[in-house]
């Protein structure tokens, strides 16, 4: 555990600083998550500097809410932290078990990229070739592009 200037707790793995979430997995829906259709909707924000902050929500089949996180992230750019928030969420997910998903973010020159249908730019060449393995393994179904639009 680390604790910031804020007091808050936080954990920190690979380099990202997350809250400390409560894991509905220990509440015995740790199967639910690799059954059936899910969405996870990556977002990221950069305002400058090097530090990014990134939340993603995986829904299942029936739009019930599985997982919710957020953290902060070291990024460069709005498109490496877009990128990083997919990477450090996919490895997530794959130390869970989870496959089979869809995976949406609010990028669409990421989701591009992705794709087939952009090149990566070179200072996020490695994360993107890190991001296509592990969809790989997760058997990812797609990328899709989302909006994101207050209710």
């Amino acid at each position: 555990m680390v604790f910031l200037r804020d007091g808050l707790r936080r954990k920190v793995e690979n380099g990202l600083a997350t809250e400390v979430w409560p894991d509905p997995w220990r509440k015995g829906k740790g199967n639910e998550i690799s059954n059936g259709k899910v969405i996870m909707y990556c977002n990221a924000v950069w305002k400058g500097g090097l530090h990014a902050g990134c939340g993603y929500i995986v829904k299942g089949e029936n739009e019930e809410m599985l997982l919710q996180g957020k953290g902060i992230e070291t990024a460069g750019s709005p498109i490496q932290a877009e990128a990083k928030a997919i990477w450090y969420e996919l490895d997530n997910l794959r130390k869970k078990g989870t496959k089979k998903l869809i995976v949406g973010t609010d990028s669409e020159r990421l989701v591009k990229i992705l794709n087939g249908e952009f090149e990566a730019p070179w200072n996020i060449s490695v994360l993107i070739r890190r991001i296509t393995n592990l969809a790989l393994e997760l058997e990812v179904d797609g990328w899709i592009h989302h909006t994101c639009e207050e209710e």
